[in-house]
């Protein structure tokens, strides 16, 4: 995650569609707003740090 980056994407699930795909799907979404953003796929992750990003995405859902 770059300091410079604005929002922190956490993708969990990607059907049929490679990294690079979601990635410039979620820059081409910013980019009208002028937020950097930093994509970050769960499956990278080690199991520790995916369920405790998994826990917060799921509070920050309900929201």
């Amino acid at each position: 995650m770059r300091p410079e980056s604005d929002l922190d994407l956490l993708v969990v699930s990607y059907p049929g569609k490679r990294w690079s795909e979601v990635s410039a799907i979620a820059a081409a979404a910013a980019r009208p707003y002028g937020v950097p953003v930093d994509v970050i796929f769960a499956d990278t992750l080690p199991p520790s740090v995916r369920d405790a990003m998994l826990k917060d995405a799921r509070r920050a859902s309900r929201l």
